[in-house]
This record gives structure tokens, C-alpha cells and sequence, in this order.
């Protein structure tokens, strides 16, 4: 699915804080659907299932090291956890297709678009095709 940056400031104490980066990549089935929106289709992204989770936890303060581990396992079991349920209750994402304007072809009128009815989406090896008609 991919890889996310984030970055957390922790107050442990009243006004002393600790900053720390966490790197959390995330592999997972996912399902390409096309759901009809108000605006016209929509390509979906449905999450299927979780394959591999992978955290780096990077301190500011070395002094914290001895902790690590435990930020790491309370960073994944609740914060990427709760990131992971919010995400995997349906359709993630929709990316609508937009209309592609031709007016500027010499000859075709100003205003006039192109727009895709979309078919079907499926992924094959490292690519996601898009399969659908001229509207």
C-alpha cells in the first residue's frame, strides 16, 4: 500500500518535550473498484487485508534508546492500529477521472471535453489498467 512519515512531539514532562520520527510501512491487498459519485465514476480503493507492518521509530534525544521498543509496539498497537481499522472500514480513496479538454485541437469548439464511462480497473504486474468507453 505504501510508506508514511510522521512526525510526533511527546510532552513527558511539563514543557519538556521529545520529537521522534516515525517510518511506517504498510503492505496490503487492496481491491480497485468503480463507484458511481454525484460528480461522475470514481476509481475506489478498497482495503482487503493486511500482509506486513514494518515501524521505525528515530529519537531526537539518544538518551531515550533504552525505550524504544515500547514507543515502537505502543506506536504500532494503537496509533497505526487505529490508522489501519479507519482505513480498512471500505472504500479508502476515490479518484474521479476528470474530463479531458479538446478545445485546443484547431478547429473543435471552446468548452469541448472528452469524458471516460469507466468499465472495469484491475491490476496486473505493476500496472493498474483502466478499461471503459468515450461518454
Amino acid at each position: 500500500m505504501g510508506d508514511m512519515k510522521i512526525r510526533i512531539t511527546l510532552e513527558i514532562a511539563e514543557a519538556e518535550y521529545v520529537n521522534l520520527d516515525v517510518y511506517t510501512s504498510l503492505e496490503a491487498d487492496l481491491e480497485y473498484r468503480v463507484l458511481q459519485a454525484e460528480t461522475g465514476p470514481v476509481i475506489s480503493l478498497n482495503f482487503l487485508e493486511m500482509r506486513r507492518l514494518e515501524t521505525e521509530v528515530v529519537l531526537d534525544d539518544p538518551s531515550l534508546a533504552k525505550h524504544l521498543k515500547t514507543l515502537r509496539d505502543f506506536i504500532e498497537n494503537f496509533f497505526i492500529d487505529s490508522l489501519i481499522e479507519s482505513v480498512a472500514t471500505g472504500d479508502i480513496v476515490g479518484y474521479p477521472l476528470p474530463a479531458i479538454d479538446l478545445s485546443f485541437v484547431e478547429g473543435v469548439p471552446p468548452g469541448y471535453e472528452l469524458e471516460i464511462g469507466v468499465d472495469n480497473v484491475f491490476h496486473t504486474g505493476s500496472y493498474t489498467l483502466i478499461q471503459g468507453h468515450p461518454e
